[in-house]
């Protein structure tokens, strides 16, 4: 779960993920500053189809910046950001909402309209989080045993 007090240790951590010197980072940790609450974070990767990027080459726009935050506010969350991008996914979108359920429905919605030929969503977490997992782990350590 995103915590304000734990942003300067997100933005650590995702900074980390883009390259040095990407044009997006300033704007990006200003808005995970502004952007603070106490809901999850998820990263929405998508791939558009053919015919989607021949509809938008027809009628250019920005569709992240307005899909993407109407979307996340329909399940009462907000949009940290959103870019093109690159390589195996056309769009990264940074979703403040409530809770698993409400980033499976962007999802699934996304999925149903059709533009998109393939996706992935992926939890965010933040450093302090990690650690308490990496704690919590040893005590799972002791019991698990791997199938043999």
């Amino acid at each position: 779960m995103y915590e304000p007090e734990k942003s300067n240790s997100i933005q650590t951590s995702m900074a980390s993920m883009l390259p040095n010197g990407a044009g997006v980072l300033p704007g990006f940790l200003a808005k995970l500053q502004q952007g603070s609450s106490n809901m999850p974070l998820y990263m929405y990767q998508g791939a558009y189809t053919a015919e989607s990027w021949a509809a938008q080459m027809k009628n250019p726009q920005n569709r992240v910046e307005s899909v993407g935050r109407q979307a996340c506010e329909a399940v009462g969350g907000k949009m940290i950001g959103g870019w093109y991008c690159f390589g195996d996914y056309d769009l990264i979108l940074i979703a403040d909402v409530p809770n698993n359920e409400s980033m499976a429905a962007i999802a699934v919605a996304i999925a149903a309209g059709g533009a998109i030929k393939s996706s992935h969503t992926t939890a965010l977490m933040t450093g302090a989080e990690l650690v308490g997992a990496l704690k919590k782990s040893e005590s799972v350590a002791k019991i698990y045993k791997p199938a043999r």
